[in-house]
């Protein structure tokens, strides 16, 4: 069931309401829009993690930074107030752009 994976979760943030209206339960209704929005954060926030500390040798000044980032958008997206918009949607779609750029600046040390 796609509903079931966590990255799942960013996309049912702008219409989670109307899918509990029609009775769909995957994961991230069963979590309800906090629980979503945090499982969605937090799968982002995991991946920044593991591809700042996960590669061997000494992580730099932009992955650090790319790190910190990260944390803080994670941190704004699970705690964003109730209400039905696309903004914390929106933020995970620039989270996932911030694991893209720590993806090329950690192929960057392999060259």
């Amino acid at each position: 069931m796609h509903g079931e994976r966590p990255a799942h979760a960013a996309n049912v943030l702008a219409d989670i309401e109307d899918d509990l209206a029609v009775n769909i339960r995957g994961l991230p209704q069963r979590a309800g829009l906090r629980g979503a929005r945090t499982l969605a954060a937090s799968a982002l926030a995991v991946g920044s993690a593991v591809l700042v500390l996960g590669p061997a040798g000494p992580v730099g000044m932009p992955e650090r930074a790319g790190l910190a980032a990260t944390c803080a958008l994670s941190l704004t997206i699970a705690l964003w107030p109730a209400g039905r918009n696309r903004t914390p949607f929106l933020l995970c779609l620039g989270l996932a752009a911030s694991d893209v750029a720590l993806l090329l600046l950690s192929g960057a040390h392999l060259a």
